[in-house]
């Protein structure tokens, strides 16, 4: 089990920094098909870096929401699901925009997303642990 869930955090791990990698260089390209206007290209350029920054954040949060739905544990795994943006998107709204502007919109995005994907990688690792204490039960 712990093989697995290694390999598919590795896996999912390394093609989210590769889209986010591609996406962020051609972040210009991007902006370009929704806006022309100079300013907003920027806008959208910093807007854009900063999700797919984030985006590297969300496969320890779908590989522990899967894990903890496969263990039966559906109450927790939404609750690790809303927390995304119930818990911490939304308070970020409403004040990093009053003071920060669009930026504050931005990084209230990023924010949200490191925060889950931290809490995704505690419970992860709890989880981990708790399989490592049953396969060593196991074996005796």
């Amino acid at each position: 089990m712990r093989q697995a869930l290694t390999a598919i955090l590795s896996l999912s791990l390394a093609f989210s920094s590769m889209c986010a990698l591609i996406g962020i260089a051609q972040s210009h390209a991007l902006a370009a098909w929704f806006v022309s206007e100079s300013s907003a290209i920027a806008v959208a350029e910093r807007a854009i870096a900063a999700f797919l920054t984030a985006f590297v954040c969300f496969p320890p949060m779908a590989v522990t929401i899967a894990l903890l739905q496969a263990k039966g544990e559906g109450t927790r795994a939404s609750l690790l699901a809303i927390m995304r943006h119930g818990l911490f998107l939304i308070p970020l709204l409403l004040v990093l925009p009053h003071w920060l502007g669009v930026n504050g919109l931005i990084i209230s995005t990023v924010l949200s997303e490191a925060a889950a994907g931290l809490t995704a990688m505690i419970v992860l690792y709890r989880e981990w642990r708790r399989l490592s204490r049953d396969e060593r039960s196991l074996r005796v």
